[in-house]
């Protein structure tokens, strides 16, 4: 548990630090203030019942009575009242502060960190995304980070409350060793039998929790994102049912979980009042006087009603640390990791710059493997790339060409070899590389957004050129289309393009690349899901711009590649020149 505690502090910023310890003494005063409530139930009682106590010189009703000028008694009883009052309002008042910048730590705080994991997850290397389900990144975003400060305000409650615990019981000590003795001995054993049985079983509902989790919002995407393949082939049912057996299997994990953190408040409050009640039995049974305990017992009953529901919030705060702990090593995980990395490649940051290409790429040696992979996809690449010529890649499914070409845009590091820019290694300066290209998919990842967002991709409105917006709509033949839509720029495309046809879903990515003008235009079989006449029409507008740009393309049919200055085939691990039959 402290373990858990110990890496939510480590990834805590020094502010954040601060602000934690300011509400750990919030909470001291709070528990003060808790305190000083229930105890000043008790002079009230025992007035009540004693009005002699007045003029006990000793008692610290007697002094406050003297104090105040020794007023009547029933005024004097008012004036106790009014104090009750002031105090418990006070009291209140001040919680109310201390959960509202409770709360604000926490969300605000909450929001940053899942800033930071995206971020994080937004700079891994590509090979990182291509082991990881973004499902479970998901999760780990918008669920692990709620359960690390869900672990971090349980701690606080466990501070809390044990602190409101632990003064109540000095008090009452004072009043009554033995009651006070009995009851919380009786209430810290099924505390310990808790804890004892329900820690690690947390800790395993969370794991199972957390994966069921995932694997819905994996089902939910799939279900959704092939929902025509899906009405097509009628498999509704199976794809209901696969996310149904997850929903099953996370709505039981949230049961038992559920069960575990609620169950105690209603055990302690029955363990704790039962405990009360059979030691003033046996307080009875001994000969001891009924009278004795009017004003003990109540200032017991003010203190019960604000302990017993403490001990279960413990027992609760308790049991969502465990569930919560895998949770908590995700994001610990995720994010030191980005901060050592960041640490030791040194700050960098995001540059608008470009490298001023004269020459032209090359690659060097190059040999690759995936991670964790003994197979080689090819070795001992070397081959050039001139500046404004057009070159293509060619071969069989599988051999490598799309890899060949990530390597190339620096999203995935070679084993050996270098890729060069006029000599230099791209290393030195990867987002100035990333700066001058263009790259077209085969499948164009379009948002449910308007066709200017789609095609300033990741540009901030304020800064949209849509002048430029309108040039490369020209260039991609889609200018005239898109000015006799009513809304124009500002048309709603739907989710992967969904309103608008192949052909223009294409078109669209080919303007996304050509927006920022690059000087290498990268297009990774970018017609080959089209028919032949719209492929055509796309292959017009790419044959364009060939001669004014460095432009690198896959393709299968021939076709496609026939006016490239440079053709290479991939194949069998090895890349060479080539030229196309006559």
């Amino acid at each position: 548990m402290l373990r858990n505690i110990g890496k939510i502090w480590e990834l805590l910023n020094k502010k954040q630090k601060w602000v934690l310890v300011l509400l750990l003494i919030m909470t001291l005063i709070g528990t003060g203030l808790e305190l000083l409530a229930v105890s000043s139930i008790n002079p009230f009682v025992e007035t009540i019942n004693n009005p002699n106590v007045l003029n006990d010189k000793e008692a610290l009703t007697g002094k406050v009575y003297r104090l105040l000028g020794e007023p009547g008694y029933t005024e004097y009883l008012i004036i106790m009242l009014a104090g009750l009052i002031t105090i418990y309002i006070i009291k209140n008042a001040y919680l109310l502060v201390l959960y509202n910048v409770q709360y604000r730590f926490s969300f605000e705080n909450q929001r940053l960190m899942e800033r930071e994991l995206l971020k994080s997850y937004l700079e891994r290397e590509y090979t990182f995304h291509l082991k990881h389900n973004s499902a479970e990144l998901q999760r780990n975003v918008l669920q692990d980070v709620m359960g690390m400060y869900h672990t971090l305000s349980s701690g606080m409650t466990l501070l809390t409350e044990g602190g409101v615990c632990l003064a109540l019981f000095i008090y009452l000590l004072y009043l009554d060793k033995t009651i006070t003795i009995g009851v919380v001995a009786f209430l810290v054993l099924i505390f310990g039998l808790y804890t004892a049985v329900f820690g690690k079983r947390n800790n395993r509902i969370g794991m199972e929790s957390r994966k069921a989790t995932a694997m819905r919002v994996q089902w939910v995407q799939q279900s959704l994102g092939g929902i025509k393949e899906i009405k097509i082939l009628g498999r509704e049912g199976f794809f209901l049912s696969s996310y149904d057996r997850n929903s099953a299997a996370y709505a039981k994990r949230q049961r038992q979980y559920q069960m575990t953190v609620t169950a105690p408040r209603p055990i302690m409050e029955a363990a704790g009042i039962s405990a009360l009640l059979g030691i003033i039995a046996f307080k009875l049974l001994r000969g001891v006087n009924a009278s004795y305990f009017m004003p003990t017992l109540t200032t017991f009953a003010v203190a019960a009603f604000r302990v017993l529901p403490s001990f279960g919030r413990l027992s609760g705060a308790y049991g969502a640390i465990a569930f919560q702990k895998s949770a908590v090593e995700e994001v610990y995980s995720g994010i030191t990791k980005a901060r050592n990395e960041k640490k030791e490649a040194g700050i960098q940051s995001k540059t608008k710059e470009r490298i001023d290409m004269q020459e032209g790429i090359a690659c060097e040696g190059v040999t690759f493997k995936y991670p964790e992979s003994d197979k080689t996809i090819f070795k001992d690449v070397n081959i050039k790339i001139p500046k404004n010529k057009s070159v293509a890649f060619i071969g069989p499914s599988g051999a490598g060409k799309t890899t060949l070409v990530d390597v190339i845009l620096g999203i995935l590091s070679p084993v050996e070899g270098k890729v060069l820019v006029d000599g230099k290694s791209i290393d030195q300066n990867i987002d100035a590389w990333h700066n001058m290209i263009g790259y077209i998919p085969q499948t164009i990842y379009l948002m449910d957004d308007t066709i200017r967002k789609n095609i300033a991709f990741g540009i901030d409105d304020n800064i949209v050129d849509d002048n430029r917006i309108w040039e490369v709509l020209k260039e991609v033949q889609l200018y005239d289309f898109v000015k006799e839509l009513p809304e124009g720029l500002d048309t709603y495309i739907g989710e992967g393009g969904a309103r608008i046809s192949g052909g223009q879903r294409q078109r669209i990515g080919i303007a996304r690349a050509l927006y920022t003008n690059p000087e290498v235009l990268v297009l990774d079989e970018a017609t080959s899901a089209l028919d032949s006449e719209t492929e055509a029409a796309i292959m017009d507008a790419i044959n364009s711009l060939m001669g004014s740009r460095t432009m690198i393309i896959i393709a299968h049919r021939l076709t496609t590649v026939e006016k490239c200055d440079i053709i290479y085939q991939v194949k069998n691990k090895k890349v060479t020149e080539t030229t196309l039959p006559k």
